[in-house]
C-alpha cells in the first residue's frame, strides 16, 4: 500500500474530471444558452447557444474519456484484490460525464429544432 492509502492505483486528477468539469460545463451551457435564446427570440436557432453546446459537449467528452482511461488504468472491472475507491471514482466520473452530456445534447437539439421563444 502506498502513502495515499488507495492501494496500487492512487486516484489522480483525471479520475475526478468528469465529476468537476461536467456540471460546470452544463451550467455554462445552460446559463449562456438560456440568455442568448431569450435575446434571439423569433430569429430561429441561436448560433451562440449551439456553439456553447458544442464546446460543452467537447469538454465533457474529454473529461469522460480521461475518467475512462483512469478507470482502465486502475484495472477496469473490479477484481478480488483491487481497491474499490480506485475503481468507483473514475467510473462515477464517466457516468456523470455521460449524464450531463445527454442533458446538453437534449438542450442542443431543442435549440436546433424549436424556435427560441417556443411557448
Amino acid at each position: 500500500m502506498n502513502d495515499s492509502g488507495f492501494g496500487s492505483a492512487p486516484l489522480g486528477w483525471r479520475a475526478w474530471l468528469g465529476l468537476i468539469v461536467s456540471p460546470v460545463a452544463w451550467a455554462f451551457h445552460h446559463q449562456l444558452g438560456s440568455n442568448f435564446a431569450f435575446a434571439a427570440c423569433d430569429r430561429g436557432p441561436d448560433i451562440v447557444a449551439l456553439l456553447a453546446g458544442g464546446v460543452a459537449i467537447a469538454l465533457i467528452a474529454v473529461a469522460g474519456w480521461l475518467g475512462w482511461r483512469s478507470w482502465k488504468h486502475a484495472g477496469g472491472a473490479l477484481g478480488a484484490d483491487s481497491e474499490e475507491l480506485g475503481h468507483f471514482i473514475p467510473l462515477l466520473s464517466v457516468m456523470a460525464a455521460g449524464l450531463f452530456g445527454l442533458t446538453i445534447a437534449a438542450q442542443w437539439f431543442a435549440n436546433l429544432l424549436l424556435p427560441s421563444c417556443f411557448g
